[in-house]
């Protein structure tokens, strides 16, 4: 190759090396950008099944407090109508934990005769109330909403009492 002809081929390649590099410095971005909005995506779904999970405890706590010694709601024992429990169960955000909340809906729905259910296996001479509970779980700031719904039997203590006391004589 004459030294005429070098000089042309480097001309003719100068600026190529400048091209190149910017196109794999474009290709690297879009490549970057595109791993930052999965990211960002996958922490949006971990974020969204958190609350859920939220949501979904605070309506379940409900039914453990309804069931205990002390529900701390007027029971209904006719069929006046549901009750409405706005915020019955509530709980204030800690370290990184949004507040969530729970309403309830209890609706009375029948009184079962003596001995028609079982509990715990044991037929007893009592009658037990027959309750639809409806509870909404929320999580605060957020659109996460759970509904849960449960069939409750709740037992008159006094008739419980009665009854074991009856079966002891």
């Amino acid at each position: 190759m004459s030294r005429f002809s070098l000089q042309a081929h480097i001309q003719l390649q100068q600026g190529v090396a400048l091209v190149i590099s910017m196109i794999l410095l474009a290709v690297i971005s879009l490549l970057s950008i595109s791993a930052m909005r999965a990211t960002n995506i996958d922490s949006r779904i971990a974020a969204n099944y958190q609350h859920k999970q939220l949501s979904f405890q605070a309506a379940e706590s409900i039914f453990v407090k309804l069931t205990s010694d002390h529900p701390q709601v007027q029971i209904p024992t006719t069929s006046s109508g549901p009750i409405k429990t706005i915020d019955y169960i509530s709980f204030a955000a800690t370290n990184g934990q949004p507040a969530v909340s729970a309403d309830l809906n209890l609706t009375f729905i029948r009184e079962s005769a003596p001995g028609e259910y079982k509990l715990s296996g044991y037929s007893m001479d009592i009658k037990t109330l027959i309750y639809r509970a409806d509870a909404y779980g929320e999580v605060d700031g957020s659109n996460t909403r759970t509904h849960n719904r449960e069939t409750l039997l709740l037992v008159d203590n006094r008739d419980l009492e009665r009854s074991l006391s009856d079966e002891k004589q």
